[in-house]
């Protein structure tokens, strides 16, 4: 090998060293943006501004529902107030009592007729009086269990007029959406509630995604780190939910950069995924077969950017 080819190697050593840590997973900067993304915030944000309702938030832990939630609040119209709660190890009893701080809702007595009623009377006096809509956000709903789930639908006046009426955006797991129908909620809540599903990154958008992640890193392309048969090697394994992506990237970038790789190999991705016990789910998918994407490729339409994340 000559100087000119150790210099290139070498080269390539450190840009894969560069890019062993992917961008974290509570960096919301980095939030990624893709079209099913893009719809599902369209759509709640829109349903918000219109009217009052039930809205759920629903998909598997990991693709992304608390970064869309954080967006949502962040990027709001200054006539709507957020109220927001992004965890969800909380019962009943403690959600009110925080939920009375953020608003600052002054407590007579310490019981929950006393809280609720405060409750009540502070959100129907900051739509009327202020024209400033209070949206109540909870992410993790799921935990706080039907019965806590229940109380908090029976918090609220559903029988007000839309503009009026209480408007609560509930992330969580997908059986959310079955534990609000076992509760029984009256017609009213169920004419204005919304449910948005948000699934996992279709495989066009994998390979985008991971680039985005390495971008932090001073690199701009997947290739020559990640080729499109490890893209879609790395998509079936991790079903396409970025926080399983973001883990196995980053250990297969560790393997490779200790092996002194510049690409990394399936093998590097076979042994991060058996790593993180993702190779039994891939050997129990049957009829799968990895395509070249040479031969099959077809140009995906272009990803939105943070200047589609406009007012509706």
């Amino acid at each position: 090998m000559n100087d000119r080819d150790g210099d290139q190697q070498a080269d390539g050593l450190q840009d894969v060293g560069d890019r062993t840590s992917l961008v974290k997973a509570d960096e919301t900067e980095f939030f990624f943006l893709n079209h099913a993304y893009l719809n599902a915030y369209i759509q709640l944000l829109k349903s918000i501004r219109q009217h009052g309702g039930l809205f759920l938030l629903t998909g598997e832990p990991g693709v992304g529902k608390t970064f869309l939630l954080r967006k949502l609040e962040s990027a709001a119209p200054d006539n709507i107030k957020f109220i927001s709660l992004f965890s969800g190890e909380l019962d009943y009893e403690t959600l009110i009592k925080i939920l009375c701080e953020r608003l600052g809702v002054n407590e007579i007595e310490p019981y929950r007729a006393s809280k609720n009623t405060a409750l009540k009377e502070y959100i129907k006096q900051e739509d009327a009086e202020q024209r400033t809509s209070v949206v109540l956000l909870i992410d993790d709903a799921h935990k706080l269990g039907e019965q806590g789930l229940a109380h908090l639908m029976a918090l609220f006046d559903w029988s007000l007029p839309d503009h009026q009426s209480p408007r609560i955006v509930l992330g969580g797991a997908p059986q959310l959406e079955a534990m609000v129908a076992r509760i029984g909620a009256d017609q009213m809540i169920a004419a204005r509630r919304l449910d948005v599903r948000l699934d996992p990154l279709a495989e066009n958008d994998v390979a985008a995604y991971i680039s985005r992640q390495l971008s932090a890193g001073a690199a701009s392309e997947v290739n020559p780190v990640f080729s499109r048969w490890a893209v879609q090697k790395i998509t079936r394994l991790t079903g396409g939910v970025p926080d399983l992506i973001n883990t196995l990237c980053q250990r297969a970038l560790a393997i490779t950069h200790l092996k002194g790789k510049t690409t990394v190999s399936m093998l590097a991705i076979d042994q991060a995924a058996k790593e993180m016990m993702l190779e039994a789910e891939e050997n129990n998918t049957e009829g799968v077969t990895l395509i070249p994407w040479a031969k099959h490729y077809v140009p995906d339409p272009p990803q939105p950017t943070e200047a589609d994340f406009v007012e509706p």
